[in-house]
């Protein structure tokens, strides 16, 4: 029963993306990391300064195992009260997620490989209480750490490929990237992987539909740009805009 589940899932899946009428997702493009100080980068802003729970969702598509301690996507200073979120690696193959809430680190593996050259759907959630890393519409992942609470109010910037004033090796392509100041369900989640469908309006949402240039725009209620680091872009995306199916 669980594999029908899944199964049925995928082609589901496969059958919205590659309808035009059944999304309003419309990607082209990503953005290649492959240097040690490539970034996406959306400067400090009361819009995003003053978070206490969120959802964090972009595609992502690692190429090789990296050096631990690497980070795809945060908004972390890496000290008490300056520190919302990170989606990072301890080992350079497996997921790895953090809060602070209450001045108190929860950081550390999921125990969830990356699955090295293919694109992943990675939504990151913490409601206060309970982390949860979802992949590919599933919930892989829920833990409830010692001390919970709402996360600090953090004057970091949101990176995409980096830690803020930290090097790391980087060899990933990112694309889509969406973050909400509210917590999806799993049920969202699901909604968000297979259709598109977005539970609310989110804080930052990046298309990445540009194809050129040195920014990134955000169609969110954050309409702030990202400036782009060294960063490429490219064509190969997880979904063809609205007229083929992802790939996996």
């Amino acid at each position: 029963r669980v594999y029908r589940y899944h199964l049925w899932s995928y082609l589901e899946h496969v059958a919205r993306w590659s309808n035009a009428s059944a999304s309003g997702d419309s990607v082209n493009y990503s953005v290649r990391l492959a240097a040690t100080t490539d970034k996406v980068s959306w400067p400090a802003h009361a819009d995003h300064g003053s978070i206490s729970y969120f959802t964090v969702a972009l595609w992502i598509r690692v190429h090789k195992p990296l050096a631990g301690g690497s980070y795809f996507a945060s908004k972390w200073g890496g000290a008490a009260g300056n520190s919302t979120f990170a989606l990072y690696t301890t080992t350079g193959s497996d997921w790895a997620t953090g809060v602070y809430p209450a001045g108190v680190a929860s950081a550390g593996s999921t125990s969830q490989a990356i699955r090295h050259g293919k694109w992943v759907h990675v939504v990151f959630t913490w409601d206060g209480t309970t982390k949860r890393l979802y992949l590919d519409g599933r919930l892989v992942y829920a833990v409830t750490p010692a001390t919970g609470g709402p996360a600090p109010h953090s004057t970091e910037p949101i990176n995409l490929g980096r830690r803020e004033a930290s090097a790391n090796s980087m060899a990933a392509d990112i694309a889509l990237f969406r973050m909400w100041s509210s917590v999806a369900t799993s049920a969202q989640v699901e909604e968000l992987y297979i259709r598109g469908r977005k539970f609310a309006t989110p804080l930052i949402e990046a298309l990445m539909t540009e194809g050129s240039g040195a920014s990134v725009a955000s169609t969110g209620s954050h309409t702030g740009a990202g400036a782009i680091t060294g960063a490429t872009w490219i064509t190969g995306v997880p979904m063809r805009a609205r007229t083929a199916a992802p790939t996996f």
